[in-house]
């Protein structure tokens, strides 16, 4: 599907078993199956169609349950209604077979007719019969492409990680939100407290249509001069005592400790669908920060600091994202996108299509606030006493 999609030179295509609409079952086939940013193009129907009206066969299976038949069925009619607006709606084909998710012999004979027919120019594309043939042990020396591999062959891994050869084409951070699918439409970020200790307030808040945020809110001791919003990857119940909060209330820091996404309460992310979006876990967190800050911090002096190599990028795409913090924090964070190749990075720090983006040494350049940064495996800067310092002015 995908090679057919990006190669003119393929006159026709017939994809097997896969091509079954996402409305349908969204979190279907494994992770090779994850194309970042596809659902920037479509549906499945829709990448496609990028090659719309050369012939195209689907093939499904009636109880294939990863890639259902109902899917299926909705993938032909958006293909015959695509191929359609050029005359051509008869040479969008699904063909359905009982049984499971399998290429079996009346398939590979349909796909024969369907070649036949639309590369030989032979037959009407009634499937061609299959000679009967006996197949290979399964441990056969045949079937071994390369029995001794070279020394010198690379793993995916090398071959990801060579794509960083090449410098980014562009530092503009407008690009990165591009990358990432663009900025949700804003929904009030409306309030909702749950619980009010006096000293702390338990509360949820909007982040975007059908998404709602816990969080924990500290006032300041005394009149507020400012609000930072903080984010720990180990969740809202671990600000206290990772960022000193009782030192920040004290010098009149609002602090507002969110479970963003992928976080806390709402850990679970599936990072399947992100990748569709093509939208990087930390940038979504960073739209939940940008939120709370909207949410929280009315006529503030607004901040962020995000603790751990997700979070602290994910205040850097806050700051991106929302102009009014002027003050970025990033503990124990990536230096650049590259560090993801790291065993210890969790894959909530992964940057779907990284070597597309601006490199973060040039991103976190752009940003007109105060900043103070650590990379994994250094100490702590003196971030509180800089915050201080900046609320005070």
């Amino acid at each position: 599907m995908w090679a057919f999609a990006a190669e003119p030179r393929f006159a026709c295509a017939a994809s097997v078993v896969y091509a079954s609409s996402l409305e349908i079952n969204p979190q279907n086939g494994c992770l090779c199956n994850h194309v970042p940013g596809a659902l920037q193009i479509g549906d499945r129907a829709d990448v496609l169609a990028l090659r719309a009206p050369a012939p195209v066969l689907i093939i499904g299976a009636e109880e294939d349950r990863e890639f259902p038949a109902l899917g299926m069925r909705l993938s032909e009619d958006k293909l015959r209604w695509l191929w359609g607006l050029f005359g051509k709606a008869d040479d969008a084909w699904l063909r359905m077979f009982p049984g499971g998710h399998d290429y079996s012999r009346p398939m590979r004979e349909t796909a024969l007719g369907f070649f036949d027919k639309y590369l030989r120019g032979v037959g009407d594309g009634s499937p061609v019969p299959e000679p009967e043939i006996t197949t290979e042990p399964p441990d056969s020396p045949e079937l071994y492409v390369l029995p001794d591999p070279p020394k010198d062959s690379l793993t995916m891994r090398d071959i990801a990680e060579s794509m960083f050869a090449m410098p980014a084409a562009t530092a503009n951070p407008e690009d990165w939100i591009v990358l990432n699918g663009g900025l949700p439409n804003p929904v009030p970020a409306a309030v909702t407290i749950l619980d009010d200790t006096g000293d702390k307030r338990r509360c949820v808040f909007n982040s975007e249509a059908g998404l709602t945020v816990p969080a924990i809110f500290w006032p300041a001791k005394g009149e507020a001069r400012a609000l930072v919003v903080l984010v720990s990857e180990n969740g809202k119940g671990a600000a206290a005592g990772e960022f000193d909060i009782e030192r920040l209330r004290a010098a009149g820091i609002s602090c507002l400790a969110i479970d963003a996404r992928g976080f806390g309460e709402l850990k679970g992310l599936d990072l399947r669908l992100e990748t569709y979006l093509g939208q990087a876990p930390a940038f979504a967190i960073g739209w939940d920060i940008a939120r709370a800050a909207a949410a929280f911090g009315t006529n503030l002096k607004i901040a962020v600091v995000g603790r751990g190599p997700a979070a602290g990028l994910a205040a850097l795409a806050a700051a991106i994202i929302e102009p009014r913090f002027s003050f970025v924090g990033g503990l124990s964070t990536l230096k650049e996108f590259t560090d993801a190749f790291r065993d210890d990075v969790p894959l909530l720090a992964i940057q779907p299509r990284a070597n597309y983006a601006p490199a973060l040494s040039k991103l976190r350049a752009q940003l007109k606030a105060e900043v103070i940064w650590s990379f994994m495996g250094e100490p702590d800067p003196q971030w509180a006493e800089a915050l201080i310092r900046w609320a005070q002015r």
